[in-house]
């Protein structure tokens, strides 16, 4: 965890903090990148002072991300998603189901469709070799 700290792995996170604030993008990875250069020269951790939000611990990152990090949160993720996969792949199968009925239902019309042609006794222009 101390690497994450002196690291300044939560550089990023402040950055988008400042964004979602209302400052500019360019402005907050500017400002934020004067304050990692400051961190680093005087060996002190990443603050914005006053003027803004304050640097978090990783930890507090991790906990404000929708999605954390990790091979937990990894998991805990999927394991939200599985219902959700479960239901489309119910659908798709659904689906697949139907379509493929719709085919057989197509193709019986289209084969009737030629045997009534084929069985018609009208002749048509086209087929006697006959021109209007």
């Amino acid at each position: 965890m101390e690497r994450c700290v002196s690291g300044h792995t939560t550089a990023t996170y402040l950055a988008e903090r400042l964004v979602l604030d209302g400052t500019p993008f360019r402005t907050a990875h500017h400002r934020v990148g004067r304050v990692v250069l400051d961190a680093v020269e005087t060996d002190t951790p990443l603050t914005l002072g006053d003027s803004g939000p304050r640097c978090p611990h990783p930890g507090e990152v991790a906990a404000a991300c929708a999605y954390g990090g990790g091979p937990g949160a990894v998991r805990d993720t999927l394991a939200s998603l599985r219902p959700e996969l479960r239901r489309t792949g119910a659908e798709r199968s659904s689906r697949e189901v139907r379509w493929n009925s719709s085919e057989e239902l197509l193709n019986e019309a289209v084969r009737t469709v030629i045997r009534r042609e084929s069985d018609s006794s009208i002749e048509h222009p086209c087929r006697s070799g006959h021109s209007r």
